[in-house]
């Protein structure tokens, strides 16, 4: 944790430092177990971000540490509180799962001419019977079906047109295609971000819960669960599981897991700067 007084600034160049997709800070909160800080590495500073999802459920385990069973609690972001509850999986292992804001979309189109060309792919590589839909969870990703598997591992985006032509409707771009390279996942997928100096997120829990929401919605996978790949491309594989519940035509809960593994530790120390 850090202090609440830890300016902004200051916040903004660790993380910049860091580098990292994204990096939390851990406050105290008067509504929930813990405040998280987000933020994204961007020029010349940070940038904070409403919500995520990797960073909230390692920061959930560095809250948790040392507890010998599960544990539930919960962690006040810019979107609201986010419940999780983290159960030890072995020395430095923990199962997380969230209870991710409810997505809603913000646009849904059949046709976007010239946006197959800004993936360095034809037409022929498009989806021919999904939408491109734009979907906010605290942040917003568009999401964009492609016809294959190989058609998403040989995209090559534009960042730059796709950031142009999105603009802040996306804070980042995810395009996906029903099937996977590891057995047993429903849906392989890669998250570009035209907004950070992260290029390719090899894995976006943010993201994935509106993936797995379109595509239990649009009956692209039987029933109700999603088993998500991520990160391939980037030498990072990133396996998720979406769980999402329906009442009938009306999604009440997405659900985002996965498991955490404590891979190094250490301190700052810091001046006036």
């Amino acid at each position: 944790s850090v202090p609440d007084d830890l300016p902004l600034t200051v916040m903004q160049k660790i993380a910049r430092e860091v580098n990292h997709s994204e990096t939390t800070f851990l406050q105290r909160s008067q509504v929930a177990d813990h405040r998280v800080r987000i933020f994204v590495p961007s020029l010349p500073l940070a940038r904070e971000v409403p919500f995520a999802g990797h960073p909230l459920l390692g920061s959930a385990c560095v809250a948790v540490m040392g507890a010998a069973g599960p544990a539930a609690l919960r962690l006040e972001t810019g979107a609201g509180v986010v419940p999780l509850i983290v159960t030890p999986a072995g020395d430095g292992i923990w199962d997380v799962q969230m209870s991710q804001p409810l997505p809603r979309v913000v646009w849904s189109r059949t046709e976007i001419a010239g946006v197959a060309a800004e993936l360095g792919l034809t037409d022929a590589d498009r989806h021919p019977g999904l939408p491109v839909e734009a979907m906010d969870n605290g942040m917003q990703t568009v999401l964009i079906p492609l016809a294959s598997v190989a058609a998403v591992r040989r995209a090559a985006p534009k960042l730059s047109l796709l950031g142009h032509r999105f603009g802040h409707d996306g804070d980042c771009i995810l395009i996906f295609a029903p099937g996977g390279v590891a057995p047993g996942t429903d849906v392989h997928c890669r998250v570009f971000s035209p907004f950070d100096l992260v290029a390719e997120d090899p894995a976006t829990g943010s993201a994935n819960g509106p993936l797995g929401e379109y595509l239990v919605r649009h009956g692209v996978v039987a029933g109700t669960s999603v088993r998500s790949e991520q990160g391939d491309q980037v030498g990072r594989p990133s396996r998720l599981q979406i769980d999402v519940t329906r009442d009938g035509n009306r999604t009440t809960a997405v659900y985002v897991s996965g498991r955490v593994e404590l891979v190094g530790h250490g301190e700052f120390r810091l001046r006036e700067v």
